[in-house]
């Protein structure tokens, strides 16, 4: 394919643009005869990086800073990321033009508001694949794409050497409608650049990921750099920054006391989730959904209004938010035996003060009987500003806190851990145990009857990821090890 082929929406010089290009790199060491090299960021030597391409025979070099190459063709432009998306979306076919996608970025909120969304394109009768946090779900089944041995990291939203053969993948299987989780990273890195979504969503706004945008401001403006991307957008009104933002854009609103789809006499039950009476242009109709919380309201809200404008049948709407009973590490519990083990273990996975608050303030545990015990930690090498407000929160609300791990990455566990505690008063009443599943254990047998064990931050991850790597980490299983160890405890002291 030739180069001005694979950036139609770029200048190229008649020169260059005749290039033939039948791979995209970039690692100047994969880059090879056949191979386009591109080069982004700042982190690079632009000297040391020239010599590796020129001396890797790429047919062309396209890059966004100036570099030092004399014998291979080079082309220097505003934004290599977009860029390197855009040629990437070209030379799988351009699929994202054959497909209805979806997209939601919000601080919190993506992912539940993505198996809602899914849910109810899937009752419209359209083939769905949602790609985001969990993974990639098509019609409900889980697609190891790329294989789990692969060595790549399961991305919120794929990078598009990743993004763009999946979408070629699904269209080729039929599939014609996708819902996309689409992170403020992957916003300002130009992944999506080459997608037009037929709906934008916004869920929320609030403090995250400052270790990668450096300010408020700036994470917001990338957030916001989905508008552009978007036929249309719908947003939560309640929320006063996206209000504020885009309040006057002719965006539509959500939200239960401000919004174009507004939701009305809501009714929380611990035990029977939320219901509340939707209004829109004139209609209304009732809303029922198995998922407890005040997010859930918000979080349906989104995805109906998001449906409903992108064309879906609002009593098929219905019907489908209701056949959602439960979304992967959001509210989950842990089967245990009510009889052996009368308290209650949940996993979630809030990992922003935000989050935490809007969890720990759920019915679900404002209306406990016993105590709330709370164990969470604050993944490393990330935004260290909201650790001491995580750690303030989970006290405020909380009867008893367990500070453990929480992916600490290259950073120093008990490090992370001082930084939390130092948002914290009462020295008395919480517990560090930088080993997680230690902490794990030890709470759930201090566990008594009609207490709330919540475990929080990992959600539906299966993994810890610490200085030496990658390694298997299952919550549920270790919930389950330790209701084991319990059961053989109390035998061996009946004998």
């Amino acid at each position: 394919m030739k180069l001005k082929e694979l950036l139609r929406c770029f200048s190229i010089p008649d020169g260059i643009g005749e290039v033939w290009v039948e791979r995209i790199s970039r690692d100047p060491t994969d880059a090879n005869a056949s191979a386009l090299f591109v080069l982004a960021g700042r982190n690079f030597d632009p000297v040391e990086i020239s010599k590796k391409a020129e001396a890797s025979g790429a047919v062309a070099v396209i890059s966004d800073r100036e570099l030092f190459i004399k014998n291979v063709p080079t082309l220097r432009v505003a934004n290599a990321r977009s860029a390197y998306a855009h040629a990437f979306a070209a030379i799988c076919g351009d699929p994202q033009k054959s497909m209805e996608i979806y997209g939601i970025t919000g601080t919190n909120g993506k992912t539940s508001t993505s198996y809602f969304l899914q849910a109810i394109l899937k009752y419209c009768g359209c083939d769905t694949a949602l790609i985001g946090t969990t993974g990639i779900i098509v019609n409900g089944q889980k697609e190891p794409f790329p294989p789990e041995d692969s060595g790549i990291t399961q991305m919120t939203t794929p990078d598009p050497e990743i993004l763009y053969p999946l979408l070629r993948k699904l269209v080729s299987q039929g599939i014609r409608h996708a819902v996309m989780e689409v992170s403020s990273h992957s916003l300002a890195l130009g992944k999506v650049d080459p997608i037009r979504f037929k709906v934008g969503i916004f869920t929320n706004f609030s403090r995250d990921h400052l270790d990668f945008h450096g300010s408020m401001e700036r994470y917001l403006d990338a957030k916001l750099k989905l508008v552009s991307l978007s036929e249309k957008v719908v947003y939560n009104g309640d929320d006063s920054t996206l209000y504020r933002s885009l309040a006057d854009r002719g965006a539509v609103s959500y939200g239960t006391d401000r919004g174009d789809y507004l939701g009305c006499c809501v009714r929380k039950n611990e035990m029977l989730g939320v219901s509340y009476i939707l209004r829109y242009d004139g209609a209304a109709m009732r809303i029922e959904s198995p998922i407890c919380g005040d997010f859930t309201v918000e979080n349906t809200l989104a995805a109906v209004a998001a449906t409903i404008e992108g064309g879906c049948r609002p009593e098929a709407v219905c019907d489908a938010i209701a056949a959602v009973a439960a979304v992967p590490g959001r509210l989950q519990r842990v089967p245990l035996d009510g009889n052996r083990f009368p308290f209650s273990v949940i996993i979630d996975y809030a990992h922003t003060p935000y989050a935490l608050e809007k969890l720990l303030k759920c019915e679900v545990f404002t209306a406990r009987k016993g105590r709330l015990i709370t164990l969470f930690g604050c993944g490393g090498d990330r935004d260290k500003g909201k650790r001491a407000q995580m750690g303030r929160i989970a006290e405020k609300y909380s009867d008893r806190v367990f500070i453990t791990s929480d992916n600490p990455r290259g950073e120093d566990p008990f490090a992370i851990i001082s930084d939390v505690i130092s948002g914290m008063n009462d020295k008395k009443n919480y517990t560090v145990i930088p080993d997680r599943e230690d902490a794990i254990t030890l709470a759930f047998n201090e566990c008594e009857k009609g207490d709330v064990l919540l475990l929080v931050g990992k959600g539906h991850e299966t993994y810890m990821v610490d200085r030496s790597g990658r390694r298997s980490f299952s919550e549920t299983d270790i919930v389950l090890r330790a209701a084991q160890g319990k059961l053989k405890k109390g035998k061996d002291h009946e004998l």
